[in-house]
């Protein structure tokens, strides 16, 4: 019985790595990063120049037991008057029994360069909830005491740092949103001992090109880098036409493809869409993923639109 429960053990353990398998990261992918970029740069804070938010949910694997489900919902502005900008950031996350949810504040400096270029330097602090609920892992036995009513969760504390180069046609980025590895538990359970938060590095950028009086071509490419794990990159092809419909392909190394679909409704509003389908074993063992992206800025004044806004 004894070796039985061992066994549970390092399952359960690979609940908290299995993002970095998986993924190459901890951290909820979401192909519309280039729409969501303050969860993962806290220079871009303010970039849009008005008010702006933004929400994002992902259902990972349709199908699959236990498959990551996302949340995120983000909120920025210039601040009047001076060269910082402000925002705050919120995440939750859910695989299997393990859940996270995080809440962020982002604080951004933005020093023009030229006359349309800005270099922006973030920073961003926070906390993150960790949770656990093993009752949810079905054992094939009842009255397992080794899992049934076992719960905890605990809270950490985390900042990073992100710098952000950007004007209308172009952008490029670079940070770690997470600067501590901070250990889910050292005490309570043996195999937590290689369970923490791992530091993340990202690269992004992008640039938008006319191919004509109603096309414009838009390409960008994020990169994750996790210690410990293969680095990820997802390199997205998008269309613009008439300044309203956006189409998109991407693909995201070892793991999957997919394509984007984007409306510009007003000024104002836009929504977005995207799909993708895993390329690796998992193909064969869900239905895709699904991901839904709402953004809102709140322009106060005529002279601040700006339409598109193609980051």
């Amino acid at each position: 019985m004894k070796s039985i429960v061992n066994i549970k053990k390092v399952i359960l353990g690979l609940f908290f790595t299995v993002p970095i398998l998986a993924f190459g990261q901890q951290d909820p992918m979401f192909n519309q990063y280039m729409f969501n970029t303050l969860n993962i740069n806290s220079g871009y804070a303010g970039s849009r120049d008005v008010l702006s938010l933004v929400a994002v949910g992902r259902k990972q694997w349709v199908g699959f037991n236990g498959a990551p489900v996302s949340q995120t919902f983000s909120l920025h502005s210039p601040i009047a008057g001076s060269k910082l900008a402000g925002g705050v950031s919120f995440l939750n996350d859910k695989i299997g029994p393990v859940s996270q949810t995080g809440a962020y504040i982002d604080l951004a400096y933005h020093l023009p360069i030229s006359a349309t270029t800005r270099i922006a330097l973030g920073i961003k602090g926070g906390v993150n909830m960790f949770g656990e609920d093993l009752a949810e892992i079905s054992t094939g036995q009842n009255g397992d005491n080794a899992f049934s009513g076992n719960n905890r969760s605990g809270l950490l504390p985390n900042f990073g740092f992100g710098v952000y180069l950007h004007n209308p046609r172009f952008y490029v980025g670079l940070s770690t949103p997470r600067i501590l590895e901070n250990t889910y538990d050292q005490n309570s359970f043996e195999i937590s001992k290689i369970s923490k938060e791992t530091r993340h590095g990202f690269f992004i950028a992008g640039a938008v090109f006319n191919l004509g009086e109603q096309v414009k071509f838009k390409p960008s490419v994020l990169t994750k880098a996790v210690w410990g794990a293969p680095v990820e990159t997802d390199v997205d092809f998008s269309f613009l036409f008439k300044e309203k419909l956006w189409l998109g392909v991407f693909y995201r190394t070892e793991a999957g493809v997919g394509g984007i679909l984007q409306f510009q409704f007003t000024d104002q509003l836009r929504a977005g869409y995207s799909y993708d389908i895993s390329t690796k074993a998992l193909q064969n063992h869900n239905t895709g993923s699904h991901e839904i992206m709402l953004n809102y800025d709140f322009v106060f004044k005529k002279d601040k639109i700006r339409s598109p806004r193609y980051f």
